[in-house]
């Protein structure tokens, strides 16, 4: 069951204000992070020729959200659930606009053929990256 929560004595507002600005060495552990997304996509490319979205599907998914936690890092904003997360990256003035609609895209061309696979590999290669 949930409760309110009173902070009389302030103590989320002052952690809070104690997360700005975005720590640097945070922010640049994500963009250095960011080499996983080809390794990931290397992975997935070892098994698309036998159609095997058990294993591409989860390697595009994890491919995805460390390119929209990238993309929140770049800009430095806090992103604090993944429920959400590719949407929000549209709403970051230094990001792509579109791109949830691309990562629906690659997401959507994953089927169970080895054309699938392969086309959402390619396509997810693809996806702007923040630099």
């Amino acid at each position: 069951m949930a409760k309110p929560l009173a902070d009389a004595a302030g103590f989320l507002r002052d952690g809070a204000a104690a997360l700005e600005p975005y720590p640097e060495a945070l922010r640049q552990a994500f963009l250095d992070d960011l080499w996983q997304v080809d390794f990931l996509l290397d992975a997935a490319a070892k098994v698309a020729d036998r159609g095997d979205t058990a294993y591409v599907g989860p390697c595009l998914s994890n491919t995805v959200m460390r390119l929209a936690y990238g993309w929140h890092a770049h800009a430095r904003a806090w992103a604090v659930n993944e429920k959400g997360l590719v949407a929000g990256v549209t709403r970051l003035p230094s990001a792509p606009g579109d791109f949830d609609v691309q990562v629906a895209a690659v997401l959507n061309a994953v089927d169970t053929s080895s054309s699938g696979a392969r086309a959402s590999i390619e396509m997810a290669r693809m996806l702007p990256r923040p630099s």
